[in-house]
Formats: C-alpha cells, structure tokens, sequence
C-alpha cells in the first residue's frame, strides 16, 4: 500500500456514506450497553475534533498516535489520536482538530492537507461528542511533542493498525483502577481501545474496501 493509493482511494470514498456505528461498535468495551454511546440531545455534551494524520516514511504510509500522560482524568495515560476541545475561536470542528494536534505534536500546520472526515463519535466517560479528521503529507515532518499534554507519540505503520491478528480482547485497567473487558489492538507493546480503537474500526472497514477492490 502506498500513501499516494491510499489518500485517492479515501478522497473519493470519504464523500460517499460511511460505515458508522455498526463499525464502530465492534470495538466498544464490553461492559458499555450500546445504547450508552448515543446521547439524545447534542446540547448536553462537549464537541471535540481529533485528527487522524498519515504521512509517508521509507515509502511507507504511516499513522500518529499519542500516549497521553498521568493525570486526574478519564482518558489518563491512553492512547489516543490527538486532539481536544472545541473553542469559540475555531471556525469549525476541522479547525479544532488542525489546531489540537498541531499544539499538541508540535506539527505544522503547513504540512496538514485535509482528506475528509469520518463518524461521530459519543464518549459516555467524558461526554464528549468527537469528529475524527483525516489529514495527510507527503513526508515524516519533525514533531515537537507538548510536555505537558504528551507523554510520547506512537508511530504506527498504517498496515499495522488494521491488522486483525492484533486485535484481542484484554481486561482493561480504567481510571480509579476501574477495571473492564474490552476489545483493543495490542501494537508496539501498547493497547488501544474504547473510543480510539472505535475510531480506528471505522477506518479499518473503509481500508478494506480498498484491500479488497
């Protein structure tokens, strides 16, 4: 797979319906009652836009992840696609995802070029509502990871994150030592799971269509 294939074949697929929620669900921890993951009103959650940036390295297409660090929240210590709050200075959910990752990977804003965008996504935890972006670039660009908002960025293979030998279910260690059965993808001795992995399970179905055409 090379990363020009991959960003015109996802161009023209991201303009047409997506998978959503029965992709997505595929990945939802165990203990979450579907239901849970899909709030009647939109006013009572907080928006957040994540950004889901593939770039070319030894030719080979790649995808960025981020470690979060320590802290007295819900998603402490995860891993996640970077990202954040929507402010009243963003002019849309795209600019929130642009601006978050950029502040938080030290990436330039320059080297992003929009693909499109997939699902909505609810997050009971933290009642979040979070619309995933795709961006691309030509070229691995230098990263400066914030301090303070990462404890390092996960380099991942795009092929790697789509590999279904990869996906297990493990007993998962939440915040509070919260402890729960969920489906994740154990990868360079880290596990993704809950909204991340379900955003990632949207991607891969899409991927599939490619591998498969």
């Amino acid at each position: 797979m090379k990363l020009e294939d991959l960003v015109n074949f996802l161009t023209k697929r991201l303009k047409e319906p997506l998978p959503g929620w029965e992709s997505q669900i595929k990945m939802a921890p165990k203990l979450r009652n579907p239901d849970s993951y899909k709030l009647p009103d939109k006013l009572k959650a907080k928006v957040g836009g994540v950004l889901i940036f593939l770039y070319n390295f030894e030719k080979t297409p790649y995808v960025l992840l981020m470690k979060r660090p320590d802290y007295q929240g819900v998603h402490s210590g995860q891993v996640s696609f970077p990202g954040g709050k929507k402010e009243d200075s963003d002019r849309n959910i795209i600019e929130t995802a642009i601006r978050e990752f950029s502040e938080e990977t030290g990436v330039s804003k320059s080297n992003l070029t929009i693909i499109g965008s997939l699902s909505e996504l609810y997050i009971p935890a933290s009642n979040f509502y979070i619309y995933p972006t795709i961006a691309y670039s030509t070229q691995r660009p230098e990263m400066k990871p914030d301090k303070k908002e990462v404890a390092y960025l996960l380099e991942i293979k795009v092929r790697d994150l789509i590999n279904d030998n990869l996906v297990k279910d493990k007993k998962i260690t939440a915040v509070k030592n919260f402890e729960l059965i969920a489906p994740c993808i154990e990868i360079n001795n880290e596990i993704i799971w809950g909204a991340t992995a379900m955003v990632i399970s949207e991607f891969k179905t899409i991927l599939q269509e490619l591998r498969l055409s």
